[in-house]
């Protein structure tokens, strides 16, 4: 799914006497979907998601209302203990475009991340959408990163963000920022980046960042690749001469009950056991 897809946010002017904003509730559920179709051609999201959504905890649904009809949307998803919060998709009303209230969802957008407690803000928007780029580089949004084949149809998905609160990121760090290049190799950039603070001289690249995921991956994914464990990137480390520490919250494989077939749980608990073994052996 993505953040910010091909919706009609247009720049313009907004007349602020006739639109209001307000969080969503079940009663506008007719409404959101009716924008959503009229906004989007694939990846919708569909009225069992946007009722979902309505209710957690972690997540903020905003709704632009005209005259007491529902013009357009923006959704604010929310991880706990994250200082980063994602704007997970926006639309507006195809007959309400042009009046600027894409620009106001975005100022919302920033106000439920900051009242959340996250001070950045992300998005992902269809590298081929013109007009909601120039409306995110507007509002102080910088690219980072690249999906590629990321949409239903195979476009690639631009990242963007912005500090809302600038002077909270502005002490001094020794890490240098390496931005993953896969979406199952978080473990390996977190250590890349870890290593390369203790020692200059370690090189972070992709083959590294294989590398480390290669060595430490130990659990089955539902669908695409595994993921790391902390055992084996911290082996990993040791191979590269950093001194290490596990700290763990819970003993045994983590997340082989998710696992579906009995075989790759066998083998989840192969590599965690192997794992737990040359860690003991390394002190």
């Amino acid at each position: 799914m993505s953040w910010v897809r091909n919706a009609g946010v247009i720049l313009g002017q907004l007349d602020d006497s006739q639109i209001g904003f307000r969080l969503a509730h079940d009663g506008d559920l007719d409404a959101l979907c009716d924008i959503e179709n009229r906004s989007f051609d694939i990846d919708r999201l569909s009225r069992r998601a946007f009722k979902r959504f309505i209710g957690s905890e972690t997540a903020r649904l905003r709704v632009a209302e005209s005259n007491g009809a529902v013009v357009g949307y923006a959704l604010v998803v929310f991880r706990s203990n994250v200082a980063l919060a994602r704007l997970y998709s926006m639309a507006v009303d195809p007959n309400f475009r042009q009046k600027g209230i894409g620009r106001a969802l975005m100022g919302q957008a920033e106000e439920l991340s900051l009242d959340y407690g996250a001070p950045i803000l992300r998005l992902e928007v269809s590298q081929g959408n013109a007009v909601a780029i120039a409306l995110f580089h507007g509002a102080g949004y910088r690219e980072f990163a690249l999906y590629p084949d990321y949409y239903p149809d195979h476009s690639d998905a631009l990242r963007m963000e912005r500090v809302l609160v600038p002077q909270s990121m502005r002490l001094p760090s020794p890490i240098h920022f390496y931005h993953q290049t896969l979406p199952f190799t978080c473990g390996p950039a977190s250590l890349m980046m870890a290593m390369n603070a203790l020692d200059p001289l370690v090189e972070m690249d992709r083959s590294l960042e294989i590398a480390l995921w290669r060595e430490a991956t130990t659990i089955f994914m539902t669908s695409g690749h595994g993921g790391c464990g902390p055992l084996g990137l911290a082996l990993a480390a040791d191979r590269r001469g950093f001194n290490v520490e596990v700290l763990r919250s819970r003993d045994g494989p983590l997340f082989v009950d998710s696992v579906r077939k009995a075989k790759s749980r066998e083998v989840v608990e192969l590599v965690h056991y192997d794992f737990a073994r040359q860690i003991e052996q390394a002190g």
